[in-house]
Parts: C-alpha cells; sequence; structure tokens
C-alpha cells in the first residue's frame, strides 16, 4: 500500500516442474489456475522452456549476485513474446538448503531493494540455509517496466501540495468534473495524464501485469532456482501476492510468511475504506503516545480526542492558508498534502518523534517543511503508474457516485484520512485503458503447509482485522499478533519476539503457539 494517498501493501515468492499433453488438449490452464484447481497439475510442455532455463549470474555488489529470468508476457500463448524478471540473491554461507524469496508490497516497490535491505539483517542461521532471494514483479524497477514519461505525475510523494500534482491542465475535463472540488479536479487531472502516459509507452504490457501473472512468475523462479517448495516472506501487498501463490499452488509451499494482510474478500473502495479507518486508529495511538511527552505540540488539549481534533484543524486551515516550505523547491502544503505527510510518518513509529517536531513547527509557526520531508522521503519507492497497473489489473471498476458516497460514509470514523483514501479511490483506474482482469480470488490454499500471517494492532495500512480475516480464510494458517503500531512488524518494529517466531518458522517450519501476542516497543 503506498505510503503516500494511495495505500502502501509489502511481500512475495513460487515453485514448479514439467509434464505435459492434457492440459493443452483440454484447454487447460498453462500453469495454474487463480481458484488453483490445476494448481497440482505440471506445467504444460510449452511452458518447460522457462522453468528449466538457467540464470546466468553475475556478481553486483554487497555479496550479492544478479540475473535475468525470462517468463512469457501472456501464459495463454507461452511461445510468444518473453519479458524479463530482474532477480539476485544472497548466497546461503553454509550447507544451502534453498531459498527464501522476498517481495516488499506496492504494488510495484522493488524486491531487489527488499533483498538488499532486509536479507542482511534476517537470522544468521537462515542466511547461513538459505539464499536470500529479491525480485521485481512484471512490470516494476528492473523487470520489463511499466513506463509512464513525459512528465506525468500521478500520485508521486508531492501529489497534495498546492503545486504538487503539477496538473493545471483542464484536457479531458467534464461538466461533472468541474462540481468536483479543486484539489479532487487536480487529483483527476494528474490521474489522467498517468493513466495516457502509461497507455502510450506500455500498452501491450498493460493486459498483463497484475497479481495473478506475478504468482505464476513466481512458480517459474521458484523451479529455476532449484527449490521442490516455495519459502516466501511478504510484506503490506507481498501479502497479497503470497495469498495468491498458495491458492494457486498450494502443494508447492514449504513456508510462507503475510505480514500485513489484505482481505481479499473486500473490493478495492472497501480496502480503501478500511484502510482509512486503520490510519485514523493510528492517529491516535500517535496523539495518546505524543500526550506523554512534555513537549508534545498537542499537550494543551489534555485528550486524545482533543488532540486530534488540532491535527483536523491543522488540516482544514491548510486548505485556507497553505503551510511553508522552505526545501529548494518551496512547494507549500495544503491540506491533502498535511494529510498524506502525517499518513507516511504513521507507517513507522520510529518517526513518531519526528512527527511530533514537524507538528510544533507547523502549528506554532505554519512551517511545513518538516512534514514535506515526510513526503519526498516516499518518493520515488514506486515508478510512476507501476501501482495503478497492477491495482487496476486486479480490480473491477466502480463509479465515483459510489465512492463519494463512500467517503461521505467513512468519515464517521475516518475523518481525517476519508478524503485521501477514499474520495479518490474511483479515479486510480478511472481513465486506464487496459481492462480489468477478473478480481484476484478470495484465497483457500486448501491442502497447502502451514502459512504464518502477522499482524499489527495499530498498522495504518492494512488494518489488523484483515489479517484475521485472512487466517480464517486460509485453510491452513496461524496468526502471530503484534500489539504495537506502524505498518507490518517483522524486521521492522524491533520486536525480538516477532522476528525469533518467523525466524525459527523458515529455519524449522515450526509455527509459534496459537494465540501468541507479542507486546509493543
Amino acid at each position: 500500500m503506498k505510503p503516500t494517498n494511495k495505500t502502501s501493501k509489502k511481500a512475495g515468492q513460487a515453485v514448479g516442474i514439467v509434464m505435459v499433453t492434457a492440459l493443452v488438449s483440454a484447454g487447460c490452464s498453462l500453469i495454474g489456475s487463480d481458484d488453483g484447481a490445476d494448481a497440482k497439475r505440471p506445467p504444460a510442455a510449452a511452458l518447460e522452456q522457462f522453468y528449466t532455463q538457467k540464470i546466468s549470474w553475475k556478481d553486483c555488489g554487497q555479496g550479492f549476485q544478479c540475473g535475468t529470468l525470462k517468463v512469457p508476457l501472456d501464459y495463454s500463448k507461452p511461445g510468444g513474446e518473453k519479458i524479463d524478471i530482474a532477480v539476485n540473491r544472497l548466497r546461503a554461507s553454509d550447507e544451502r538448503q534453498g531459498s527464501v524469496l522476498l517481495n516488499p508490497g506496492g504494488p510495484g516497490a522493488s524486491g531487489l531493494e527488499a533483498a538488499r535491505g532486509s536479507g542482511p539483517a534476517m537470522d544468521r542461521q537462515l542466511r547461513e540455509r538459505f539464499d536470500i532471494v529479491g525480485f521485481d514483479p512484471r512490470g516494476v524497477g528492473k523487470s520489463t517496466p511499466v513506463s509512464c514519461p513525459s512528465g506525468s505525475t500521478g500520485d508521486g510523494a508531492t501529489a497534495g501540495t498546492t503545486s504538487g500534482t503539477g496538473a493545471t491542465d483542464t484536457t479531458g475535463t467534464t461538466d461533472t468534473d468541474v462540481q468536483l472540488d479543486t484539489e479532487t479536479r487536480l487529483e483527476l487531472q494528474a490521474a489522467r495524464l498517468t493513466a495516457a502516459a502509461c497507455q502510450k509507452t506500455s500498452a501491450r504490457l498493460l493486459p498483463h501485469v497484475g497479481t495473478v501473472n506475478a504468482a505464476r512468475d513466481m512458480d517459474v523462479l521458484r523451479a529455476v532456482l532449484g527449490d521442490r517448495r516455495l519459502n516466501y516472506v511478504g510484506w503490506s501487498y507481498g501479502s497479497e501476492l503470497g495469498a495468491t501463490y498458495a491458492n494457486m499452488f498450494p502443494d508447492r509451499i514449504r513456508t510462507m510468511v503475510l505480514d500485513g494482510a489484505t482481505d481479499l474478500s473486500q473490493g478495492y473502495l472497501q480496502q480503501q475504506m478500511a484502510q482509512a479507518k486503520g490510519r485514523e486508529a493510528t492517529l491516535r495511538a500517535f496523539v495518546a503516545d505524543c500526550l506523554k511527552i512534555a513537549d508534545c505540540p498537542l499537550k494543551s488539549a489534555g485528550t486524545v480526542e482533543a488532540g486530534v481534533k488540532r491535527i483536523t484543524e491543522l488540516r482544514e486551515s491548510a486548505d485556507l492558508n497553505p503551510l511553508s516550505n522552505s526545501t529548494t523547491d518551496g512547494t507549500s502544503l495544503d491540506g491533502f498534502a498535511v494529510t498524506n505527510a502525517i499518513g507516511a510518518a504513521l507507517y513507522d513509529k520510529a518517526n513518531w518523534p519526528l512527527l511530533s517536531e514537524a507538528l510544533t513547527s507547523a502549528i506554532t509557526n505554519r512551517d511545513g517543511t518538516a512534514l514535506y520531508q515526510f513526503l519526498i522521503d516516499t518518493e520515488g519507492l514506486i515508478g510512476i503508474g507501476q501501482y495503478e497497473a497492477v491495482t487496476c489489473a486486479d480490480h473491477p471498476r466502480f463509479d465515483r457516485a459510489t465512492a463519494l458516497q463512500a467517503a461521505e460514509n467513512a468519515k464517521r470514523e475516518a475523518p481525517n484520512f476519508s478524503d485521501a483514501l477514499v474520495k479518490t479511490a474511483w479515479m486510480t483506474c478511472e481513465s486506464w485503458a487496459a481492462p480489468a482482469t477478473k478480481k484476484v480470488p478470495v484465497p483457500r490454499a486448501e491442502g497447502s503447509a502451514p502459512i504464518l500471517v502477522v499482524g499489527t494492532a495499530n498498522d495504518p495500512a492494512t488494518p489488523y482485522e484483515a489479517s484475521k480475516a485472512l487466517v480464517k480464510q486460509l485453510d491452513n494458517a496461524r496468526l502471530i499478533s503484534y500489539d504495537g503500531s506502524g505498518h507490518s512488524a517483522y524486521l521492522k518494529a524491533g520486536s525480538n519476539c516477532i522476528n525469533d517466531r518467523v525466524h525459527r518458522y523458515l529455519i524449522e517450519t515450526e509455527l509459534p503457539k496459537e494465540g501468541l501476542h507479542c507486546p509493543a516497543i
């Protein structure tokens, strides 16, 4: 799930072997089915070239090796065009037992960077036995990417500043658009510019991105790495990718960690509403934490409710009188930008002291420079159009009237985030030319090995309720809970309780005890 006005999810994995004829002659899926019905069947002969290929590995710094996996652009036409999946690995330092694939989320975040960032932090015994493997999913980063050039601004980190959308052009504005408020209209224009640029440059790729095809690519990667069964860690959207893989290939899993889950029984609009409520709850947790500190800028408010109201007043006042910004670009911050900056800061509890300082400057001096830094810190984490490409492939469209009404309904429980996350949800795919594929199914993964789900009590992007829902949806899953705040917990929350249990599971397949709660740090 994206850390600004969109959602930012984190995770990744794969497994496979070869046989033939019945699949093709029966007209069945070539490599797993969306509901998992064909996942136990070996891949068709036409895919053998992909499952048996060899990656040419080369050293690429920091102890990593890098290479390229070839996969079909269109799995229904495996003899057609091929695309690249960029892969890296940190090799096991002792006797290798397999690989652990990582995906950090997004959709659109780089798994290559996740491996470089998280791999060295993983347990020493795990790194002795397993290669740590990252990959950029199709359409992302150094893989064959969705490309949306020529100044398309989409939802970059600065979108929502008074000039951050870069969309003053009124091309395509309709009579119904004119009825929207100015900020929403600018966001809509930016979304349309992104959609047009992506279609112009990546039209052949857009119909073939999406979570189901990314899961198929993971299975090819699993086999090429020489692993009979998959080990995987996915954060945020990575949990969605992992659950989809499990649903398609339930018998090809050894271990799977899904941290910060999405409830796939919900549509995109429902997910955005849940995220808005989760972010509001995390904001309240931040205010409660802040009030315990002597120099908290909300101290005089006295209560959590009054402190949240103080932040709401700051956000609303910024629409009338934007906050100043002394960075080199000088972009001032309106209410939408303030919302996005605070939302980004809530992702990691380590940011909360900095958020407190930023709010002090904003409330006392109308200075938004420190808040703006939270927006800059998220810039470039996801390539322009790459979040939209996957989201719009995975989810059916819905109209603006439905979203606008949902935003009004969400204001009761999420007054500070309903506009940023729900009111604008319809515009993500409103102008997207590539059609939505069938919605990613609710995962069952019947017959899989036990899957470990990690949920965080106050998660601003993937609410705890979604992790509980995923455990109920899966045939064989165990929940471990982190009773703290922040987006996902494994290797992020500083909790040895979480990290140790996850490592033990990945190494020995040992599950934590039922109902385990790890205390907040």
